[in-house]
């Protein structure tokens, strides 16, 4: 339809497709998501999960725009923590310095031998941890679904350049839901999370959440993060509240619970010929909608004399 000239606009259209768009006649609208996608650790199932050297490796040892190019044609950002910049204002300087952002392998590497992990000949990880010698092995849960493989293929990649025995499982997603979300059965689940635009961490992080039909699915507990969320959620200053939102998040961050990987792009193609104001604060993807009457596709010149009578 975008093609013959039937349709001014559509949303929906894969990377793929998005790659064909002529742009001569169409021009592609990017607007991030308030979602989190990220690998998140259920640390009851896995000793190695205790162990914070682990964690920290495995986080910085994805490349985060490799797997956002190869895996979302390059339509997302990348992120390091479970705060999203720029939504209702909100910019977090946290996990996005230098040091964090350049993951790579060998970065990953010092942060294991650092944390007392030894690699054999082999290039197996061990450690002693609660006098029991462990090898950095571990399982990630995900859905089935094209998008959900292709992060799986690149994040298993890059465990496995670094010497982390990894395996997959993947599910349909009814199954995902029942059998290991809910029970919380994982020990690393690759899923995402829709934060709205109300932007309340709350859900997503407070203890009281831990459990099923809660949503803290990586089962996270912190007295002081707790007391922080609460807090938002009866301030009446929104400053105020996202000040605190970005302590929590610093507090999240530092104790690696998750691997923050990237909040998808919402991407939308227009015709040229579509004049329309920007979108902006997009939660869902409906939202485009939410300035139509602003939009136009033809415009006339009004003298200034018939502009002061109106």
């Amino acid at each position: 339809a975008l093609k013959n000239g039937e349709a001014d606009s559509s949303a929906y259209l894969s990377n793929e497709n998005l790659s064909l768009v002529d742009s001569d006649n169409f021009r592609i609208i990017e607007s991030p998501l308030p979602r989190v996608f990220g690998i998140f650790f259920n640390q009851n199932r896995s000793a190695v999960l205790l162990d914070d050297s682990a964690r920290a490796a495995l986080s910085a040892a994805i490349d985060r725009d490799a797997l956002i190019e190869t895996a979302l044609s390059g339509y997302g950002v990348p992120i390091f923590a479970p705060i999203l910049g720029d939504i209702n204002g909100l910019k977090s300087e946290n996990g996005t310095d230098d040091a964090v952002a350049s993951s790579s392998i060998e970065r990953a590497r010092n942060i294991l031998i650092e944390g007392g992990w030894t690699q054999n000949s082999l290039g197996i990880w061990s450690k002693e941890i609660d006098n029991v010698e462990t090898t950095l092995s571990i399982t990630v849960r995900t859905s089935n679904t094209p998008l959900f493989g292709a992060i799986l293929d690149a994040v298993v990649a890059d465990w496995k350049e670094v010497g982390i025995d990894v395996s997959a499982e993947q599910f349909e997603q009814t199954g995902l839901v029942q059998s290991v979300i809910r029970p919380r059965d994982f020990q690393a689940l690759l899923f995402g999370l829709d934060m709205s635009r109300s932007y309340d961490l709350y859900p997503f992080w407070h203890s009281s959440q831990k459990d099923d039909p809660g949503l803290n699915i990586g089962q996270y507990t912190n007295l002081s993060v707790d007391g922080l969320l609460e807090t938002a959620r009866t301030t009446q200053d929104k400053q105020e509240r996202l000040r605190i939102f970005e302590e929590a998040s610093a507090i999240i961050t530092a104790e690696s619970p998750a691997v923050f990987l990237f909040q998808p792009n919402f991407t939308y193609v227009v015709s040229n010929r579509v004049t329309m104001p920007t979108i902006d604060n997009v939660g869902k993807p409906s939202d485009r909608f939410s300035n139509t009457l602003e939009w136009h596709t033809k415009s006339d010149t009004l003298w200034p004399v018939f502009q002061d009578d109106m």
